[in-house]
């Protein structure tokens, strides 16, 4: 029989606050609700790289649902985004059973994973919540998430190369 895993879940808390009073109270709201710089992102990278993609997705949506209901408000379909960055990177590294990873793979994963949540999901969202073009929101966050992942791989890279990609502190193997 498999035991709960407690300490699993327990680190996925602490990341889930982590990323919320990154996004929330710790970002940098350029033009809102459009652009926001935060680190936001990398407790939700670190949680489903060290948890796995469930307990990283669960993370990505638990964070923007706290976060947006005690600040803005909660729209459903800007929540996928989390989601997908807590899903994309633990699978990635299941997927191809990866024990390390090069900072330059770091950075095309960070790349990657936030083209398809950060900049084309979150815009596609905000066009439907706020009314504006998708084209002119796609253009507006592009060179801000290029800037955000840079400083994400800058904040994981050191993270990742001490610790590793499966910490023995989280998993239950002693």
């Amino acid at each position: 029989m498999r035991t709960f895993p407690i300490r699993k879940l327990t680190a996925a808390a602490l990341l889930v606050a982590m990323s919320i009073v990154l996004t929330r109270l710790l970002s940098l709201n350029i033009i809102p609700p459009i652009v926001r710089l935060s680190a936001g992102n990398v407790p939700l990278f670190l949680a489903s790289l060290w948890l796995g993609p469930v307990f990283g997705g669960l993370a990505g949506f638990a964070a923007d649902f706290i976060g947006a209901s005690l600040t803005t408000g909660w729209f459903p379909p800007l929540a996928l985004g989390p989601v997908l960055t807590g899903v994309l990177p633990g699978l990635f590294v299941r997927l191809t059973r990866r024990e390390t990873l090069p900072w330059w793979q770091l950075l095309c994963l960070v790349l990657v994973c936030d083209a398809l949540t950060e900049l084309l999901w979150k815009a596609l969202a905000l066009s439907w919540m706020t009314g504006l073009p998708f084209v002119e929101v796609l253009v507006t966050r592009a060179p801000f998430n290029l800037l955000q992942a840079v400083g994400q791989v800058a904040l994981l890279w050191p993270l990742i190369s001490r610790l590793g990609l499966r910490p023995k502190v989280i998993s239950n193997r002693e």
